[in-house]
């Protein structure tokens, strides 16, 4: 069903409400009372001046943010629909461009029992597992087309920037070769690439996943091991993200059931457990560049470094 909003509506000045903007000043999300009941319509136009503190205003940044509007739009219009629930997406219900704007039009979640949660309970954790492992189960194997090569916001070609103001270091030298174990991994699906649980939604025990920007070509643990950094501190990582990857890669072996008898799950699930580390690690990498004191460094993700790192 395509919406027809009108142009004064969509026209309208960005909101000045901080929890309607999107990043550094990209667009808003537009929240409207419609015939077809509650929308959300989510307005995109990246400036040409990004307002942050930490971000180099650079062609490459410009690039890279402009294409992950385009690479989102793309998977609403022609991949969301085919996920099912449990593996709940927003309703996409159109898009269109007004006066140098790119809009999405998308029922509001909220209408279907969808609310946001700073404060999951473990059957929420469960439930984004569970919808990351259906995702990638059902992307794995497909061409990377109109998405991103390699999903994820913190890619190591799409940060060049971040890269060079890291100190010199074991971990900037083996950039390269981190990239690469991922990238030449033999079994890929989409990631969500951005898949925190700010990106979540949830509904009793069922999660709805959204802003795809960075959905592209990948290895599941990389949604896992970014999904884990938002949900779980410090000391709870030490003692429990090893028991959410197991979790994971059970379910993962599950929703794999079935598929062309070409899929090889015992390999997929072992290739994708022995890069455990190298995703903290390539993670870890990011971040040094991003924000060397951020929250989200501690023992754990440099524990995993370590191993990364010595296997070469």
């Amino acid at each position: 069903m395509k919406i027809s909003i009108p142009s004064d509506v969509i026209s309208a000045p960005m909101s000045t409400q901080q929890e309607q903007q999107l990043w550094s000043g990209c667009g808003d999300m537009l929240f409207i009372n419609h015939d077809a009941g509650k929308l959300a319509i989510k307005r995109t136009k990246v400036p040409s001046d990004i307002a942050h503190r930490r971000i180099e205003q650079s062609s490459v940044a410009l690039a890279r943010k402009a294409k992950s509007y385009q690479v989102e739009r793309h998977f609403y219009k022609h991949h969301a629909c085919e996920l099912l629930s449990p593996c709940n997406t927003p309703s996409y219900l159109g898009e269109g461009v007004s006066e140098g704007m790119d809009y999405i039009v998308f029922r509001d979640f909220s209408t279907q029992g969808f609310s946001q949660t700073a404060n999951p309970s473990e059957s929420q954790i469960l439930a984004v597992i569970g919808w990351l492992a259906k995702f990638h189960a059902h992307f794995l194997q497909s061409p990377a087309e109109h998405v991103w090569e390699q999903g994820n916001y913190w890619h190591l070609d799409t940060r060049p920037d971040e890269l060079e103001r890291m100190q010199h270091s074991s971990i900037k030298q083996a950039a390269p070769r981190l990239r690469d174990r991922i990238k030449n991994s033999h079994w890929h699906t989409w990631i969500h690439g951005d898949a925190k649980l700010a990106n979540f939604a949830f509904n009793g025990d069922q999660a709805l996943g959204f802003d795809f920007q960075y959905v592209g070509k990948g290895i599941g643990v990389s949604d896992l091991m970014l999904f884990i950094t938002s949900v779980l501190d410090e000391k709870e990582q030490l003692l429990h993200a090893d028991e959410y990857l197991k979790l994971y890669l059970d379910m993962l072996r599950i929703e794999l059931l079935g598929k062309a008898a070409s899929i090889d799950i015992a390999q997929i699930l072992s290739e994708w457990e022995s890069l455990w580390p190298v995703v903290w690690a390539d993670f870890y990498r990011f971040l040094l560049g991003w924000k060397p004191d951020h929250v989200k460094i501690n023992d754990y993700m440099k524990f995993q470094t370590e191993i990364a790192l010595q296997q070469g």
